[in-house]
Order: structure tokens, then C-alpha cells, then sequence
């Protein structure tokens, strides 16, 4: 019954456990302080060891002291273009807004950038021709008028 009793028995959790994880972050910041440390005591003696190495053939040694004395490298950032003129979006602000625009002339726009259809009359009860229709309502009205003028003054 002792051994039943045993395997019933909750474990109780480790303590040492949860001191391991505390200490675990600070373990590599003190490495980089002593190796700082190390490095500042033995510094030349490192350099003029890489250095013998990198004379002696070393391809990796020789890369390693170039980048030591050179330094950190900065990326130099792209310049931006600078923008000659006015932006598009600067210029559609100057333009006048659509509510100070008389009827006529919002159809007049409407006409020149060809957004003015038969469909955009007919919700409103008029028909206006499209763009193609009145250019060639157009023609057809001049050449009545030169009709008109050569028979006249004929």
C-alpha cells in the first residue's frame, strides 16, 4: 500500500528550477562585460595575433582585420527626387471646387472629360448627346452655316 500511496502522490516542483530561469538572461550580459573587459586588457595582443595570421595566408583573418579597422559601415540612404512643380494632388486642390461651379459649367466638365452620357441625362429626364455626338452635331451645324453663306452671296 506504501507504493500505491507514492504514485498517488502529487510531485512537488523543483526549487532550483525557478531560480536556473532567473539567472538565465543575465549569463550573456555578463559574458559581453568580461569579454569587453578582455578585450581591453588584451586588445593589441589580439590585433597583432590576427594580424600575424592574416600574413601568414589567413583569408578569414585578413577580412576580419580590414572590417576591425575600417570601422562600422553606415548605409548612406537614397536621396529623395525633388519634385519640380506641383504635386497632383496640389494642383487638383486649386481647382475651383464643384459647388462654386454654375450648372452649365459642371456640365461643360463633365462634357470635356467625357464622364457626360445619355445614361447621366436620362436619370434627370434630358438627353444631351455624348462627346462624339456633339462634335459631330457640330460639324454638321458648320457646314449648314457655309451651306447657308454660299447661297446667299451666290
Amino acid at each position: 500500500m506504501a507504493e500505491a500511496e507514492r504514485s498517488t502522490r502529487k510531485k512537488k516542483p523543483h526549487r532550483g528550477k525557478s531560480e536556473a530561469v532567473a539567472t538565465r538572461g543575465t549569463g550573456g550580459v555578463r559574458l559581453k562585460k568580461a569579454a569587453a573587459q578582455q578585450l581591453r586588457k588584451n586588445g593589441e595582443k589580439l590585433a597583432k595575433a590576427l594580424m600575424d595570421k592574416a600574413l601568414g595566408g589567413s583569408v578569414a583573418s585578413a577580412k576580419m582585420v580590414v572590417e576591425l579597422a575600417e570601422g562600422k559601415k553606415t548605409e548612406e540612404k537614397p536621396k529623395k527626387k525633388q519634385r519640380r512643380g506641383l504635386s497632383q494632388a496640389q494642383r487638383l486642390a486649386m481647382e475651383p471646387s464643384w459647388d462654386s461651379l454654375t450648372p452649365e459649367q459642371q456640365k461643360q466638365t463633365l462634357i470635356e472629360s467625357g464622364l457626360w452620357d445619355f445614361e447621366h441625362d436620362c436619370r434627370r429626364g434630358e438627353w444631351v448627346p455624348t462627346l462624339e455626338e456633339q462634335i459631330e452635331m457640330e460639324r454638321l451645324e458648320r457646314e449648314r452655316a457655309q451651306a447657308m453663306k454660299g447661297a446667299r452671296g451666290g
